[in-house]
């Protein structure tokens, strides 16, 4: 009668033990706890506006992208008698560009619109990269492909929400496309590093075009290119690995494309500040004024659709004031 007594109890312990382990395996995750907007410090607000503005005019960048390059079409046509590429060509990219600056700010389809302005960056890319028409030396149209190339794969990071998830497709493009163009802008920018398969003139346009009475030109060549080479790094290895079937997401890894943002964040300032900038040399190189402008303005964007889709998580628990609110 005892051993069954003694029985009995050490099962209802048993059940009782295990009860929480149930509960908390069915819990339901808390939501991030809102924050007012006039309980932040200063530097916070104003954190907060610029992010706001930044992802005001992103929201718009692709009106830009279609006003830069007609204003590019239109400098040549000072010096040729027909497009370099068929008329329809131009005007559906200029449309694309506009819906999609049209969905993105008005947020009807903001998603879609992102990714099929990104696939649009990728056959720009391709066209200037590709089309002998344009008529560009082989140097200038790797780096002007690269530029458009990672401007499609920030596009597609900001999809992600600073976040990353192997299941979720558009991560996986967003994160390859981006370690590919920073494995190869790492690579250019290296000062010892010689790529046989590459162009010769675009690794030796990556190191002088620096200012050089502004920056340490091998310091800054060796900070970018370590840059993007770590941030390839970052990229490539969540998505290299084969996770057991599932397994859901893993924090490391998402946290390892965090870094390769900033890394790459990083890099791509650098490179606009202290290569792209540099209207003098590229203007002595041959570079056309809209077509550099149009670089300038990939970098930008690039940066800015990086930052703001980190920083989208933590911009929707900010609320605005009361007044706002009721406008």
């Amino acid at each position: 009668m005892m051993a069954r007594r003694l029985l009995v109890w050490k099962k209802n312990c048993y059940f009782r033990s295990m009860r929480p382990l149930e509960l908390a395996s069915t819990a339901v995750p808390k939501k991030p706890k809102v924050v007012e907007f006039s309980a932040l410090t200063l530097w916070q607000q104003t954190g907060v506006r610029c992010l706001r503005v930044t992802h005001f005019l992103l929201a718009r960048s692709g009106l830009f992208v279609a006003i830069f390059l007609l204003c590019l079409l239109s400098e040549r046509a000072d010096y040729e008698t027909h497009p370099p590429v068929h008329p329809w060509i131009i005007y559906l990219h200029a449309s694309i560009y506009l819906l999609t600056s049209t969905g993105m700010s008005a947020r009807l389809l903001p998603s879609t619109s992102v990714f099929v302005a990104a696939v649009f960056y990728i056959h720009l890319a391709y066209l200037l990269g590709f089309e002998p028409t344009f008529g560009y030396p082989p140097w200038l149209r790797i780096r002007v492909a690269l530029r458009l190339l990672g401007l499609a794969g920030g596009s597609l990071r900001m999809l992600a929400a600073g976040d990353f998830d192997s299941s979720r497709h558009w991560d996986k493009l967003g994160v390859g496309l981006s370690g590919c163009v920073c494995a190869l802008l790492g690579l250019i920018s290296l000062p010892t590093m010689t790529l046989p398969n590459l162009n010769t003139a675009m690794h030796r346009h990556e190191l002088s075009s620096a200012f050089p009475n502004i920056f340490v030109t091998h310091l800054i060549h060796w900070v970018i290119g370590i840059a993007f080479c770590l941030a390839f790094v970052g990229y490539t290895f969540p998505i290299l690995v084969i996770l057991p079937q599932g397994r859901g997401q893993v924090p490391f890894f998402a946290k390892m494309v965090v870094w390769a943002d900033g890394l790459a964040c990083l890099g791509w300032g650098l490179t606009l500040i202290a290569k792209d900038a540099n209207w003098t040399y590229w203007k002595a190189q041959g570079v056309e004024f809209w077509l550099q402008n149009t670089i300038i303005l990939a970098e930008v964007v690039t940066i800015a659709s990086i930052a703001v889709g980190a920083s989208l998580p933590w911009l929707g628990r900010v609320t605005k004031p009361p007044h706002q609110k009721e406008q």
